[in-house]
């Protein structure tokens, strides 16, 4: 599959394959705004070092909205996720001990909005779509229920 996509363009291109059902899909909605802390008081995490005094590419801990929007928006934009590699959903009984198994999802979106007048706060969402990992080698015979 990797040989469809040109070279030069954005590996963020999409490729489908589907039998006909479509596709399944979750929306996440969420909501961030700025001094944002968990139930111990500490701020909510937006990054890789958790360091709400030093905003980085990789982090925007204690930042405004609009850096924690970019980050956020970064990592998604240079993630590798995709029927190759997909991202795993787990929540609620979709998870390792719960009563179905976790969902291996492709991401697509999100979408942001700066809902306060003076920037405070955000409203966003993100759409996960159920996708097949294509590493898993498949064999129509062997998994045929007939």
């Amino acid at each position: 599959m990797a040989n469809l996509i040109d070279p030069g363009d954005s590996q963020n291109q999409q490729f489908f394959l589907d039998a006909g059902a479509g596709a399944m899909a979750l929306e996440i909605q969420f909501r961030g705004w700025e001094g944002s802390k968990d139930s111990n008081g500490a701020p909510l995490e937006w990054g890789d070092t958790g360091d709400p005094d030093q905003l980085t590419a990789t982090d925007a801990t204690g930042a405004d909205p609009v850096s924690q929007i970019c980050c956020l928006v970064e990592y998604l934009r240079t993630g590798t996720v995709d029927s190759r590699n997909p991202a795993t959903f787990e929540w609620g009984e979709w998870a390792t001990d719960g009563l179905y198994e976790p969902i291996d999802v492709v991401l697509e979106g999100p979408e942001m909005t700066r809902a306060a007048e003076d920037g405070s706060w955000f409203d966003g969402t993100l759409t996960l779509i159920d996708a097949a990992d294509v590493r898993a080698a498949y064999d129509a015979v062997a998994n045929d229920s007939r």
